[in-house]
């Protein structure tokens, strides 16, 4: 398998749930309806590589680098994300519900209408990226960056401290 993922290609209905996959550079390849669910990536790097309707929920992904790639309605909440960077990326109607990303960098990606709902965002930086529609809802987060990017167009709440729970929109401290 892992030479077949090196050598690029097309993969329909992939399923590598609750796999390591280890050191590999993975070239431009197509993964369509795939799951990645529960597996472990590290210190891997995708170059040039679209994601359609994958899931990568409650994956640990850890050094872990996509260039130019493209993600089309994927799945990654409760993933645990530890240096992760998406570089140049098209990540839209995503759902990062729910995830841990630390160490964590998205540069110059499109990010319109994906998800972060309940995720945890420490030391992340979202730099040159358009966050419109994203939804940053009840995040818990620490040295979060909106560097150049435009995070007056998402949808930012937290629970109110007087509304009983319920969200109210109120700045998040970025």
């Amino acid at each position: 398998m892992y030479q077949s993922l090196q050598a690029g290609g097309n993969f329909s209905g992939l399923n590598v749930s609750q796999m390591p996959l280890l050191n590999l550079n993975i070239p431009k390849s197509e993964f369509r309806c795939c799951r990645f669910s529960r597996s472990a990536f590290r210190r891997m790097n995708f170059q040039d590589c679209d994601f359609i309707n994958c899931t990568f929920d409650f994956a640990v992904h850890e050094e872990v680098q996509f260039i130019d790639c493209s993600f089309i309605h994927c799945v990654f909440s409760g993933a645990r994300l530890h240096n992760f960077q998406m570089r140049r990326c098209e990540l839209i109607e995503n759902n990062f519900n729910g995830c841990h990303l630390s160490n964590a960098i998205f540069d110059d990606c499109d990010l319109t209408r994906s998800r972060f709902i309940g995720t945890h965002l420490f030391d992340t930086e979202i730099t040159n990226c358009n966050v419109r529609e994203a939804y940053f809802i009840d995040i818990v987060q620490k040295r979060l960056s909106f560097r150049m990017s435009n995070p007056k167009d998402a949808y930012m709440a937290r629970p109110s401290a007087n509304s009983g729970g319920e969200l109210g929109y109120a700045p998040i401290h970025t």
